[in-house]
């Protein structure tokens, strides 16, 4: 699809000036690393033509609010969020794939060895509240799993990233439901660094909290998930 042919499906909104639309588009093929980061680069201009954006400003029920909801959440046919769809398409088959799934298994490995072996800083999204399961639990847990990696091998540490790899190959996408940390791993994640020779008296301790890596089918991004936040690897 041409940019033109893009433009003329925009869905039209009287407070969105079709130019800078225009514009936008002449750039997003370029500015965007990945093609997830297409929304929100719409999203920032758009946000600025509806008041009802400021969500600090303006409470939910008011007419500016509920008028940019309705156009900028409409998952409808002709719809943005349709639009954007399409948008990512192109720009997928103008941008092809990152990287090989192969190559992406091995960057995925890296990060967990990187994560559960590397000093790290356990965050459950507390850490900055002055109560027990905030601060002084994630500071206890960042020196038990710092202390944890510490005792492990670097024979062991080399096991690991191999058993990764085979990992994400065996489950190709969807390795994501079996790789995940909330406090706990998961039994897969759990049993794959057990079968490697990690001790299980230290298991636990260095996991990362609220972590989960998985690969992107799309363009075989590897995708870093944490408190909050979400990284492209």
């Amino acid at each position: 699809m041409t940019n033109s042919e893009l433009l003329i499906l925009f869905p039209k909104h009287p407070k969105i000036d079709i130019n800078k639309i225009e514009e936008l588009l002449d750039k997003v093929f370029v500015d965007c690393k990945q093609y997830q980061d297409i929304y929100e680069y719409f999203e920032k201009y758009i946000n600025t033509c509806f008041p009802g954006s400021d969500y600090n400003k303006f409470k939910s029920g008011t007419y500016e609010r509920a008028e940019y909801s309705a156009y900028l959440y409409n998952f409808e046919k002709n719809g943005f969020y349709e639009w954007i769809k399409d948008v990512e398409s192109e720009y997928l088959i103008r941008n092809k794939s990152k990287r090989t799934f192969e190559e992406a298994c091995d960057i995925a490995a890296n990060k967990w060895c990187d994560l559960l072996f590397q000093w790290h800083l356990q965050d459950n999204g507390a850490i900055n509240e002055d109560h027990p399961g905030g601060f002084y639990a994630c500071a206890l847990a960042t020196v038990l799993k710092n202390d944890s990696a510490k005792e492990i091998t670097k024979e062991i540490i080399e096991k690991v990233h191999d058993n990764f790899v085979k990992y994400y190959l065996d489950y190709n996408y969807d390795a994501m439901y079996g790789m995940r940390v909330d406090y706990d791993p998961t039994k897969d994640l759990y049993n794959l660094l057990k079968d490697s020779g990690v001790p299980e008296k230290h298991i636990r301790s260095i996991c990362p909290w609220k972590t989960g890596i998985y690969i992107d089918e799309k363009d075989n991004s590897v995708v870093y998930c944490s408190y909050s936040k979400r990284e492209y690897l």
